[in-house]
């Protein structure tokens, strides 16, 4: 112990012997004060205070980082011209990316735009420059950097640096806060080598006023202890979140760093050539292509056959043609989201965000024409091609297209925005970005096809209000709420009529009785041979209200004049023979109500050469 700390020592010390609590109490705490920058004797009587664990270190050294970027490299590597990530338009395969850079230059000057820590991802031959008063002065060039290299990682290994700075500082005061403590407790448990050998270590804090300032004493000193300790703990974390980035960044692999001379120009139509400090930066445009992109629609329909009052769903009639032509009885609730994901190895940062259905792997070309001959023998090697063949091609490649891209505003393409800026960092999750949610009138219906299958099947129909065509893809289906399934739908004509199945009506049972087919042949001279198939559909209700129901049955169509179709005469009338437009598709549509039981009967006769085998039955 020094000179000076031993004369405060036996100052402190002779204080007590004589008896002066007050006066020994100000000079413990002078005494702490000094001796606070000593190295402290053992710790005696108090227990020391806990000290929280550091956080355990990344096995990363930041100056083995630190050493990865040399003075050289960074001195070769040109500064890049600070730019901003704009908007985003995200393809089924792909997206676009446009930066935005300002350049504040006089006119006529030339600068070489530099762009860095660009994505391997990026498709090089898709890059875009646009700017009213620039123009490109020179060739591109393309130039591959190592992740140690890039500005990002520098930024983070600089970070670093920082950090272990102020660790450092930080652990010197930490150290300091805890020597105070451990000299204090080393001083308190001490008995006064003046005082008399009776005295127990301590005795003068029996007096309240020096006990008070012996309190707020220690607990000051533990808590400067502690409020060390956590700052040392708080700088360990910003250090493991900084090498958890860098490795990040080293696992990127190589950087693209993009080179572009530049020529600012003069704004059109001025009549004098303005300098940099009396007009604005010359903004340029820089849009590219990225692979590791992409987006599908998801859609939900969640059919609410409660929104409808009870006992105000419309009854079909006799009349109607078509079950749909009624007024509606339930709603349907719909969105479109659009699930993103994005490993182009940038993030987009609060970014408007595009979605196109427009997707470059289809190519549609120029329609042509080829010559189309007919006859019996071929006029040379290449032989006669129907019009059907030849256009075969076309309609294959224009089928695919029409899927992926019908149009928006510009007559080209469809495309949907988010309705504010996202934020999709580069990485293995996905986003889930809402577009469009709309509450429209529905038609529910109970709808039985017995040939198919005796069943009765809930149905919706439903009209969207989309401005737009809305792309192909899977539909998440509710009732009331709760989830039944989902389909795979195509693509959807802007105001077009839609039909969904939201499952089977348990409460519904439906038999199908199909009687043995009767067959005959009638005639001596040109004999015909004669068939006829019975059939009946009995329906019974077990729901507490009336339910929409329609029955539809298939008609054979004869595609040969000597085919002859007729109906029984003892079937049921229908509603209509054209359901929904199509020929032969007989419909019965009404309602039935609760445990009312129904019975329909349907059959035909058909009559063809007896001659000739009938195919299709």
């Amino acid at each position: 112990m020094s000179v000076l700390m031993r004369k405060f020592k036996r100052l402190f010390d002779g204080a007590l012997s004589v008896g002066r609590l007050a006066l020994g109490a100000l000079g413990l705490v002078f005494y702490l004060g000094v001796a606070g920058t000593a190295l402290a004797a053992e710790l005696r009587a108090l227990p020391a205070a806990p000290i929280a664990p550091l956080p355990e270190a990344l096995p990363h050294s930041s100056e083995d980082r630190l050493n990865h970027p040399t003075e050289e490299a960074l001195n070769l590597s040109p500064k890049p011209t600070p730019s901003k990530i704009i908007a985003v338009t995200v393809l089924p395969d792909g997206a676009w990316i446009t930066r935005r850079v300002a350049l504040a230059r006089d006119a006529g000057e030339r600068v070489t735009l530099t762009l860095a820590d660009l994505p391997p991802s990026v498709q090089q031959d898709s890059l875009q420059i646009e700017g009213s008063t620039v123009r490109v002065a020179g060739p591109m060039q393309w130039r591959a950097l190592p992740a140690t290299q890039t500005a990002a990682y520098l930024d983070v290994a600089q970070a670093i640096t920082v950090e272990r700075r102020a660790q450092d500082q930080a652990e010197d005061a930490l150290e300091g806060a805890q020597m105070r403590l451990a000299i204090f407790q080393a001083q308190m448990g001490a008995p006064n080598a003046l005082a008399s050998k009776t005295a127990v270590a301590g005795a003068f804090l029996a007096d309240p006023v020096v006990r008070k300032k012996f309190d707020q004493l220690l607990a000051q000193l533990i808590e400067n202890q502690r409020a060390a300790q956590d700052a040392v703990n708080e700088i360990q974390l910003k250090i493991n979140a900084l090498n958890a980035r860098a490795d990040q960044l080293e696992a990127q692999g190589n950087r693209l760093n993009l080179s572009v001379p530049i020529k600012i120009q003069a704004p059109k139509n001025s009549p004098q050539p303005a300098t940099s400090a009396d007009q604005s930066p010359s903004v340029v445009l820089i849009r590219y292509r990225v692979n590791g992109a992409h987006w599908q629609p998801v859609y939900r329909a969640d059919l609410r056959t409660e929104a409808a009052p009870q006992g105000q769903a419309p009854a079909t009639t006799a009349t109607a043609s078509d079950a749909a032509s009624v007024a509606p009885n339930a709603e349907i609730d719909w969105s479109l989201d659009a699930l993103v994901q994005q490993t182009t190895g940038e993030d987009w940062s609060h970014v408007p965000l595009t979605l196109s259905v427009h997707d470059s792997r289809h190519y549609t070309p120029v329609p042509k024409l080829t010559r189309w001959t007919i006859g019996f023998n071929a006029p040379s090697a290449i032989a006669p091609q129907s019009r059907l063949a030849l256009a075969a091609p076309m309609k294959a490649m224009a089928s695919a297209e029409a899927l992926l891209a019908p149009h928006d505003a510009t007559g080209f393409n469809a495309e949907f925005k988010s309705t504010e800026p996202v934020y999709i960092p580069s990485g293995t999750g996905d986003s889930l970005i809402p577009l469009l949610h709309q509450t429209a009138p529905a038609y529910a219906m109970v709808l039985i096809a017995p040939a198919i299958a005796p069943q009765a099947v809930l149905t919706g129909e439903f009209t969207l209000d989309n401005k737009i065509p809305l792309p192909a893809g899977q539909w998440q289906l509710f009732l009331n709420g709760a989830q039944i399934g989902q389909v795979a739908q195509a693509a959807i004509k802007p105001v077009q009529k839609q039909q969904l199945s939201f499952g089977v009506d348990q409460r519904i049972a439906v038999t199908f009785d199909a009687m043995p087919d009767q067959r005959d042949e009638n005639g001596v001279i040109g004999k015909s041979s004669q068939l006829v198939r019975r059939s009946i559909i009995t329906i019974q209700s077990q729901h507490t209200n009336p339910v929409a129901l329609t029955v539809v049955m298939n008609l054979p169509t004869a595609v040969d004049a000597e085919i002859s179709v007729e109906p029984l005469s003892d079937n049921t009338p229908p509603t209509t023979k054209q359901y929904q437009g199509q020929d032969g598709v007989w419909a019965w549509s009404n309602q039935i109500k609760p445990a009312q039981k129904v019975s329909l009967n349907f059959g035909f006769r058909l009559r063809w050469p007896a001659d000739k085998t009938l195919f299709g039955l």
